[in-house]
């Protein structure tokens, strides 16, 4: 299977992919995706992929650019998405992550492991009263 670091330009057709086949995160009333992750549900995911706590902070910081605590969908998929780029540390350390089989490159079934279990740990967020 080939590496999504490999082939970034189709990872945006991926990301189609997988928002058509992977857990659907919350929506509001209009069918937009409004989930939220929370730093501790993010700490959770990342510790169950071999991270550490500190490491999953930098990586909610970064991904969050520390404007936000929850982590909005969109910020979460645009984190994934500037794997692409690897360049960045970020980027760095959400490829490690992902690569479970410690092979040094992330299949799309390691991408889709990751994305999904953060995904799923999405929640709608809370109305204000």
């Amino acid at each position: 299977m080939s590496s999504v670091r490999d082939n970034p330009a189709d990872l945006a057709s991926y990301l189609r992919t997988l928002n058509s086949e992977t857990v659907a995160p919350p929506t509001n009333a209009e069918g937009k995706q409004d989930g939220q992750i929370s730093e501790a549900a993010f700490e959770q995911v990342v510790e169950q992929f071999g991270g550490s706590k500190t490491q999953a902070d930098q990586l909610f910081g970064a991904l969050g650019a520390g404007d936000s605590n929850p982590l909005t969908n969109a910020e979460l998929l645009q984190g994934l998405a500037a794997t692409s780029d690897s360049s960045s540390t970020s980027s760095q350390s959400l490829l490690t992550l992902m690569d479970q089989n410690g092979d040094g490159s992330a299949s799309q079934t390691e991408f889709l492991a990751l994305e999904t279990a953060l995904v799923a740990a999405e929640k709608a967020p809370k109305s204000s009263p």
